[in-house]
């Protein structure tokens, strides 16, 4: 998020999003897309298409769901994620964005220049604005989204991140009794 001053209904949401929001094809594998949220702490995806313009979003829900109905590494992202997203430009306000959220129960907003994802507003995000508004200043986020890297190490870091991976450095495994991830 890029606050600068706390926000106020007209506030553009082009200054609070999380800019360069995770992106992936929606012909990589569902269990692969699973993978990334978790490796990465997100909970949304951004699918896009060969030319890299807005097609779909992925949410843990919809990844859950359609794992639970099918089998996640037969699966593509396509096949689960939901298609045509709502999408505003930069300079939408706060409001407008807020209003269509809530009346349509929208966890995440995309937020693109024509019709390339630029950034992704969320209600973690919205939680962030709503504490600078109460607070009356700009403040740090509580949690520092994973995935933003310096200018320069995009380059450096391998984009296939298995939660298997994760865990070895870990020390965790499944559980069988709860299938839960990790040292619970």
């Amino acid at each position: 998020m890029t606050t600068e001053t706390h926000a106020r209904k007209d506030t553009p949401i082009g200054s609070i999003m999380t800019e360069d929001p995770l992106t992936v094809s929606h012909a990589l594998k569902l269990s692969d897309a699973q993978d990334r949220m978790y490796a990465n702490n997100v909970r949304h995806l951004v699918v896009t298409g060969e030319d890299g313009s807005l097609v779909g979003i992925l949410s843990t829900r919809d990844a859950g769901l359609a794992a639970s109905v099918g089998q996640p590494d037969a699966l593509t992202v396509g096949e689960a994620m939901v298609r045509n997203p709502y999408a505003c430009a930069r300079d939408t306000p706060l409001l407008a964005v807020a209003e269509e959220m809530e009346a349509h129960r929208y966890g995440a907003v995309v937020v693109t220049d024509g019709a390339k994802p630029v950034g992704i507003f969320t209600t973690t995000d919205a939680m962030h604005a709503l504490r600078e508004s109460l607070v009356g200043e700009p403040l740090k986020p509580l949690v520092e989204a994973q995935h933003v890297l310096a200018e320069g190490e995009r380059d450096k870091v391998e984009h296939h991140v298995r939660a298997s991976d994760r865990l070895k450095s870990r020390g965790g495994a499944p559980s069988a009794s709860t299938g839960r991830l990790g040292r619970f």
